[in-house]
């Protein structure tokens, strides 16, 4: 989620100081009722990252298989509990991303910061 927030970021910034014509296109693409299954960006992040922690684990509990060490033991649990939290978590932040990557505010943001911006290199003089 803090990467798809640092792009959302850049991509926000090129629509409002260039006028990106894809940045635009492509937010209103996302905007089809039938792109909602479209698999970019937070969607395919979020299944790759809640993929990730039970292959981890898994790859745990074959090892030590293979090194004929396993024994299910008290300590397996603290893994365990990191596992489902990770992709509890994952997931939820997966969900809410739109609660968490508040693009209107950036907009705002990047705005006044351009403004402000221009106004600071009018008051610059050439050549100095």
């Amino acid at each position: 989620m803090l990467l798809l927030g640092m792009m959302r970021i850049f991509t926000v910034y090129l629509v409002e100081k260039f006028g990106s014509h894809w940045e635009t296109d492509w937010e209103e693409y996302r905007h089809e009722p039938g792109t909602k299954t479209y698999w970019g960006y937070s969607k395919a992040g979020t299944a790759v990252f809640m993929l990730l922690g039970p292959l981890a684990f898994a790859f745990l509990v074959t090892l030590s298989r293979l090194t004929g060490g396993f024994q299910w033991r008290p300590l397996l649990w603290l893994p365990t509990v990191a596992v489902v939290l990770n992709v509890a978590m994952v997931g939820a932040a997966g969900w809410a991303r739109q609660r968490l990557i508040d693009e209107d505010a950036i907009r705002r943001n990047w705005k006044h910061a351009i403004t402000r911006a221009g106004e600071k290199r009018k008051k610059v003089p050439h050549g100095g």
